[in-house]
This record gives C-alpha cells, structure tokens and sequence, in this order.
C-alpha cells in the first residue's frame, strides 16, 4: 500500500480567475484527482490518484486574493497546480507533508503563509509545530529529558527512542525547496 501525501497549496492572483478555478474544482463532486486533471484538459494526470479539493478563497485587505486548495496524492507532485497557475496566470505556496518518510517541504521562503519549519511529534500522537530551531529545541529538551546544551540531536533522540519503545520522538526540520 502506498503511503499517502498531503499537500496545502495557496494559489495568489485574479479574484475572477480563481473563482473559475475553485468553480472547476468543486464541479468534480467526489474530488477526484484524475476528474479535476481532465476538468482542466490536463492530460499528465492520469496516473495519479487521490483527490483534491478547493476549500476557499480568501479575500484578505492587506494582500492579494488566495484560493485554498488541498491534495492528498500517493506520490508527490505539483505538475497539476503548476499546469493551472500557468493557465490562470496565477502563482503558488505550498507546504508538503509525507509524515511516513520525514518528507516536509514548502517553498514559503518568506514564512508569510506557511511558517512552521520545525516539528516535533511523538507515537502517542502529540504533534507540535515551530517556526523557531530554539522553539522546536525546547519541547524535545523537555520530552527527552536533556538539561544540558552540549547535545547531539539526533544521537539524544536515538538513546530515548531505544529507551521508550512506545513513545517515539522524532525532530523535523522542513525544507525549503
């Protein structure tokens, strides 16, 4: 079974142009990935599955106009979004969480959207997000139980991990593409 990617995709540009393309989107009732590619003559999509959907359009005043969009696919890729925005003259934010392979990426480099760039989770669920190294350093200081500086991450992670079989911690740090 494949392990499924979540993706958030800001979409800047024309108020009526990205009506059309949430209109385009939302037309494909069930949000099928395959539907919404062919809604919009794009014929590279045919071997993609999941879904997407368009959530809203905001009309914030001290910025431009965004639509919404979210995409859980079995593979990564931006080939859709990237054929509409050309198509619409639009441009686009995303951040990309593959959680089974530590995969995070987001090409934010500005952090106005999409600020988390670090993340601490654990197995029982607890998940935190940061945008600061100092933040992140200091709720797994606090999980892992390191009082002192002169650490090395990722060795303190391994030990506590071997020690807690059933509570894994681990420490993402997001990648700017």
């Amino acid at each position: 079974m494949s392990n499924w990617i979540d993706t958030e995709y800001l979409l800047f540009g024309d108020k009526d142009s990205l009506k059309e393309v949430e209109n385009k989107i939302k037309s494909t009732k069930d949000g099928s990935y395959k539907k919404v590619a062919a809604s919009f003559n794009y014929l590279d999509g045919y071997d993609i599955y999941g879904y997407i959907e368009a959530l809203n359009l905001c009309e914030p005043e001290d910025s431009d106009c965004y639509l919404q969009v979210y995409t859980y696919t079995v593979r990564y890729d931006n080939s859709l979004i990237e054929f509409i925005c050309d198509m619409y003259k639009l441009r686009y934010l995303f951040f990309s969480e593959h959680s089974a392979n530590d995969f995070y990426i987001t090409n934010d480099r500005e952090r106005k959207y999409f600020s988390t760039r670090f993340i601490v989770l654990s197995t029982n669920g607890d998940c935190c997000s940061y945008a600061t190294y100092e933040e992140a350093s200091a709720d797994l200081f606090e999980r892992i139980g390191i009082t002192y500086l002169g650490w090395d991450r990722n060795e303190a992670i391994a030990d506590y991990n071997q020690k807690n079989p059933n509570n894994y911690v681990s420490f993402i740090e997001m990648k700017v593409v």
